[in-house]
């Protein structure tokens, strides 16, 4: 009898201490915390980070969908270089105990510049406004956005959100536009070209022996460019709108007549080549 009472007895400790090992390799450990970092053209490596790995032991990262398992120690690590794709991990210790699946992270690097900016608008200096204005169109919005426009030579920057952006109080050169989308990369340049401004003198420029005038002034039809102090001395003369364009040239001895008909209305230059400089309306 008691020989069967110690059988008994044994047979409930092995049984409790089978259950008790079964129960400890079925704990559940925390789920890793994930976090996906895409590169782009600024930082081009991609890489996911784990937190919240077993301090302690051995474990071992399995990684869907690829089914790549991972053993390693701390309780962080980061995966190097992954490529494009959606991925999710489960954790597993040294005691054979797991975590629940994490969330799906993606990594989806780009590296696609944008397009370089397009010109809507160049409003170059004149005599009343001596700086110009640049208004650019197709800069990236939406998921390309904001953006950042580099301004060279100047190395000026500015950021913004909307398609146009319009650039004021530019001096006379040559400029170039590049726009840095969202992700880091970098159009290539769009150049604009800057004229110089001619200044327009109110009055006749005289020297002592030379003198020149024009009329009418206004003008409609044609003007009629005379000179005085020197007579039967050839004279070379150039006209010029508001922008510095060369409009009409020549040369004449005492007088002569231009016509100025097809010329747009507004304020011309004429120039001499003794210095002198007279300018006149076309209505």
């Amino acid at each position: 009898m008691k020989k069967s009472v110690f059988l008994l007895l044994g047979l409930v400790f092995c049984v409790s201490v089978f259950s008790n090992k079964n129960s400890i390799n079925s704990l559940q450990i925390s789920t890793p915390t994930v976090k996906a970092i895409s590169g782009n053209c600024q930082n081009p490596a991609s890489y996911i980070i784990l937190y919240n790995l077993p301090s302690k032991g051995k474990w071992t990262l399995t990684q869907y969908p690829k089914d790549t398992s991972i053993v390693g120690r701390g309780s962080n690590f980061a995966l190097l270089d992954v490529p494009k794709g959606d991925y999710k991990f489960v954790v597993t210790d040294s005691m054979g105990n797991k975590s629940d699946t994490t969330k799906i992270v993606t990594i989806t690097p780009s590296f696609d510049p944008p397009a370089a900016p397009l010109i809507k608008d160049v409003v170059q200096p004149t005599a009343i406004e001596p700086s110009a204005t640049v208004v650019l169109k197709g800069l990236p919005v939406g998921k390309d956005g904001p953006w950042i426009l580099y301004i060279s030579p100047n190395n000026l920057n500015f950021s913004g959100s909307d398609s146009i952006a319009t650039i004021l109080g530019l001096s006379y050169g040559d400029y170039s536009f590049s726009v840095e989308n969202s992700s880091h990369c970098l159009s290539t340049p769009t150049k604009v070209s800057i004229k110089s401004v001619v200044t327009f003198d109110s009055s006749t420029t005289s020297l002592p022996s030379f003198s020149v005038s024009v009329f009418p002034n206004p003008a409609t039809d044609e003007i009629v460019i005379s000179s005085q102090g020197i007579q039967g001395v050839a004279t070379k003369f150039q006209i010029m709108n508001q922008q510095g364009i060369l409009v009409e040239s020549g040369c004449f001895t005492n007088e002569t007549t231009v016509k100025v008909a097809h010329f747009v209305s507004g304020l011309y230059l004429v120039s001499f080549d003794n210095g002198s400089k007279v300018k006149f309306i076309k209505k």
